[in-house]
């Protein structure tokens, strides 16, 4: 299951994964909420590094190189 908005998708995901009626329960013991929280974090800290950081840096003052 893939959630759009980049703010809330980590809280859906946690309610997904440990959703008791899933046919694929992932049981609530210390080591899967840490696995599964350290997955959304570096999931989050990827997408925001890859989709703002990357496409901030390569923009200019100059505008879009179709208009030189």
């Amino acid at each position: 299951m893939v959630f759009g908005d980049i703010g809330t998708s980590p809280i859906y995901t946690l309610q997904t994964v440990f959703n008791p009626s899933d046919p694929h329960l992932v049981p609530v013991t210390t080591q899967n909420v840490y696995g599964v929280v350290s997955l959304v974090f570096w999931s989050v800290v990827v997408i925001v590094l890859v989709t703002y950081v990357l496409l901030a840096m390569r923009a200019d003052n100059d505008g879009p190189a179709s208009w030189r």
